[in-house]
């Protein structure tokens, strides 16, 4: 992770590099053509796309485009642009995830040139060889991207947690479900608050991955999302589980007063251990 592959005047350089593709946008955009509700929907999904992460970000030289079914990201070779990265394509993914789409893709070094106008170099090469169809909707690391992730290089190993590995074929992969996984329900200023869309992503997940009216192909992949959901996010039992078993109505109460329990904990912490007094 040192920067040190070929730098000239034009900027190609090492960079991390991600490549993503949108599953299934053959298929949204051929719903869109023929019907007014389903072009206003895709449309509010590419905006979403295109404002969940910045265009840039000098500081550690991050780049963002997204072509037809296709996102490239790109930062520096250094341990700050891969973090940086590592939340972008999180994000990103969450926030498809959230309006039923899917996104496949890999994260990969090398030299690689990206400006406004144009992008060229082996590690975009790299990050696209693992969008392979039939694969399972997630974000393989290089072993050049692992290899910086070392703890060795990084100090107290600070990007270790990012890595996770294919529940089915042990394929190293971005955790992009972190932010869930690591959800400790214990309230603090500034902390996002995830039991909420934690119950909508678990109930739609479950919804899509036992929808007999999708093709099998796309019930499979919903089906990996739901096992890596509860094999990761659900394990602690702080979030729900995705299953096709569960009263939701009933999950959706207990998730409140689990809420509402700890919130309280947290007011009679920050008020010194004292209830306040019953309101007249």
């Amino acid at each position: 992770m040192t920067g040190s592959g070929i730098m000239d005047d034009t900027g190609y350089k090492e960079r991390y590099v991600a490549f993503l593709d949108i599953l299934g946008f053959a298929d949204l955009t051929q719903r869109a053509d023929n019907s007014p509700n389903w072009r206003a929907w895709l449309r509010s999904c590419i905006d979403a796309l295109n404002t969940t992460v910045p265009r840039q970000m000098d500081s550690v030289g991050f780049r963002f485009v997204q072509f037809s079914d296709s996102i490239v990201m790109s930062a520096d070779r250094t341990p700050n642009g891969l973090d940086a990265l590592f939340r972008a394509v999180s994000m990103l993914y969450r926030n498809m995830l959230t309006r039923g789409i899917l996104l496949r893709g890999g994260v990969a070094a090398g030299n690689f040139h990206h400006d406004e106008n144009m992008m060229f170099g082996p590690a975009l090469v790299k990050a696209y060889s693992f969008e392979k169809s039939g694969a399972p909707p997630h974000i393989g690391l290089h072993e050049h991207v692992l290899e910086d992730m070392k703890p060795s290089l990084v100090a107290q190993g600070g990007l270790n947690h990012w890595l996770t590995y294919d529940p089915f074929d042990l394929t190293p992969i971005l955790h992009v479900l972190l932010d869930f996984a690591l959800y400790d329900g214990i309230p603090s200023a500034g902390k996002e608050v995830l039991e909420e869309p934690s119950f909508y992503l678990a109930r739609d997940i479950e919804a899509t991955a036992s929808n007999m009216a999708i093709s099998p192909a796309a019930r499979a992949k919903w089906r990996w999302v739901q096992h890596y959901w509860n094999q990761t996010v659900a394990l602690r039992g702080i979030l729900p589980q995705s299953s096709p078993t569960i009263d939701w109505n009933m999950a959706w109460n207990r998730l409140k007063s689990g809420e509402e329990a700890r919130l309280e904990q947290y007011r009679l912490a920050e008020g010194g251990g004292v209830k306040p007094p019953p309101s007249a």
